[in-house]
């Protein structure tokens, strides 16, 4: 699955969760309902990943932990705060670095429309020592969803064009 499917099924079940839900909830009740959305949508979905810091090659285990490790592609980190502060976008990006991976998706339910509070971090590796560092703010989730339907319109057209026995 392409990591741009992964993120969209990620913020569709969470729109869907904020919708059913709605603000104000615990992050822990946010964080069991979507880890079973996405569970039962066929996604891997991990809840309460422990991430260790490795430091001149001694592994410690710190206490950090993911909230959710989906596909073993993408960090959600959930909120359920009034404000997100720098502080989230920075334990996210923390997060990614310490995993080796690119995208996290910082996820605050305590907003009114879910759109306001979802924000998609991104990391790309300029060279093995130089971090490229990209925010997206207040995502658009309509170009997120366009990119979704568009992959599912090639896979069906790959399908219908894909030539029957004889």
């Amino acid at each position: 699955m392409e990591i741009n499917e992964i993120t969209g099924e990620i913020i569709d079940a969470s729109i869907k969760i904020h919708k059913r839900l709605g603000p104000g909830l615990r992050e822990s009740v946010y964080e069991e309902v979507l880890h079973y959305e996405l569970t039962k949508r066929g996604l891997l979905s991990e809840r309460q990943v422990p991430l260790p810091v490795i430091y001149d090659e001694i592994k410690m285990d710190i206490g950090f932990r993911v909230d959710l490790l989906v596909e073993k592609k993408v960090i959600v980190e959930l909120k359920s705060v009034e404000t997100v502060t720098p502080f989230f976008k920075k334990k996210v990006l923390n997060h990614l670095r310490l995993t080796n991976l690119q995208i996290g998706l910082l996820i605050n339910f305590n907003v009114e429309l879910l759109k306001n509070g979802i924000t998609r971090l991104l990391i790309t590796m300029q060279n093995k020592k130089e971090y490229k560092i990209a925010f997206i703010e207040s995502l658009q989730l309509s170009s997120l969803f366009e990119l979704s339907i568009e992959y599912r319109k090639q896979q069906v057209n790959m399908v219908q064009q894909t030539p029957q026995g004889p």
